[in-house]
């Protein structure tokens, strides 16, 4: 896989921080020219300090995802896509037993970005990708099991993949690959937000439940969003050129499905 990237424009939402952040990191040390797309105005900060590490192209992108207007924007200045990876994504509780005021707007908020969002994001991508590009759809292994208090988040895990397995259908013909990584669990701060909320829940510290949950694992600790990266480049590269529609777990093996 070395090098295989090099002059490739590659594409990836939600890459201010943790995952996407790394997964740009992992495409930029491989000499892909990297665009960063995100909601946060400070995106030019990652963009900078990626360069600075990698010493390839890096260009920073501000948009909100779930504006079709903003989407359009931020794709009119690529001539070419060759990766997309759709990343970008919003987790957060929303019991069903919570004050509707209150989670209602976060449940239509996680929808818009989760999955109208990814939806906008490979549409307009897709505009400028041709034959052998590839996309990959960051899911999660609550896209194929649930846990209580995160119906929204869950529920758009869940979407995407649907959505990521239709579009390896209508892309194949193009040649276009259409697959999605499922993280387990990853030390970002969504992730450990969910924790807290989930540690509660069951009346155990966090560090007992981290510790719960590296045990269910096959191996080793939870992972960082360094650890998740490679899946991404695998999926983009030659060594996966007959894999599309495809919802890989990058868990450690602690759903084995």
């Amino acid at each position: 896989m070395q090098r295989e990237y090099t002059n490739k424009n590659v594409v990836v939402t939600g890459s201010f921080s943790g995952i996407g952040r790394a997964v740009a990191t992992a495409y930029a040390s491989e000499g892909a020219n990297v665009f960063l797309v995100d909601a946060n105005p400070r995106i030019e900060e990652a963009s900078e300090a990626i360069a600075a590490q990698t010493q390839a192209k890096v260009t920073a992108i501000h948009c909100d995802i779930s504006d079709a207007n903003h989407v359009e924007r931020a794709f009119s200045d690529i001539e070419r896509i060759d990766v997309l990876i759709a990343n970008a994504g919003i987790e957060a509780a929303t019991p069903i037993d919570g004050p509707m005021n209150v989670y209602l707007e976060k449940f239509k908020r996680i929808s818009e970005v989760n999955i109208t969002g990814t939806y906008l994001t490979i549409a307009f991508a897709r505009q400028r990708m041709a034959a052998g590009s590839s996309i990959v759809i960051t899911s999660s292994i609550w896209g194929k099991t649930a846990v209580p208090d995160f119906a929204a988040y869950n529920a758009s895990k869940h979407a995407n993949l649907g959505l990521m397995r239709t579009l390896a259908k209508e892309l194949g013909p193009h040649g276009i690959r259409v697959n999605a990584v499922c993280p387990g669990w990853v030390k970002t701060g969504p992730a450990m937000e969910s924790l807290r909320i989930l540690a509660n829940e069951k009346n155990c510290s966090e560090e007992a439940l981290l510790k719960e949950l590296s045990e269910e694992q096959c191996f080793g600790e939870v992972q960082s969003p360094e650890d998740v990266a490679f899946a991404y480049l695998m999926l983009t590269s030659k060594y996966s050129i007959n894999v599309t529609g495809q919802a890989i777990n990058a868990d450690r093996g602690a759903l084995l499905t």
